[in-house]
């Protein structure tokens, strides 16, 4: 069973209509699905996407690439949010001082955070926790004379 086989059966269960392409780029395979009303399928923060997404990998497998499913610009537009959260949550620790601790994230996620932060010259980043509850806090640099 290929990928697209299986992300069309899981829209056909659920009753819905989509549209599945697949692009195959040099390290990674995107599976693209697109359509009205498929939130069902990207699920709470993703959840379901990223589950559908660690199975369509575990079944379909294609060689040493890795398969990355995406419903509707889903992982776009969760990146952009990612970045914007990273940035206000920066400019909070800068100037209380403070830490901040954010919500447990997939590692895709905690890895966009560690990245929008990591040229911040005021605070700086570090995953704690295990999984699936391994989380973000963000911290104000030590600045040394």
């Amino acid at each position: 069973m290929d990928a697209v086989e299986f992300i069309s059966g899981a829209v056909k269960a659920l009753g819905k209509d989509a549209q599945i392409s697949e692009i195959e780029e040099e390290e990674v395979i995107k599976i693209e699905v697109s359509g009205e009303g498929l939130n069902e399928l990207i699920g709470y923060r993703g959840e379901t996407m990223f589950a559908l997404s660690y199975l369509m990998n575990t079944i379909c497998k294609r060689g040493k690439k890795k398969q990355v499913l995406d419903v509707c610009d889903y992982r776009e537009k969760r990146a952009e949010a990612l970045k914007n959260l990273a940035n206000r949550m920066a400019s909070k620790v800068a100037k209380t001082g403070r830490y901040a601790k954010l919500e447990p994230m997939d590692a895709s996620e905690r890895r966009q955070i560690h990245l929008a932060l990591q040229d911040n010259e005021k605070v700086t980043t570090m995953s704690k926790g295990t999984e699936p509850k391994r989380y973000i806090i963000i911290f104000p640099r030590e600045y040394r004379e």
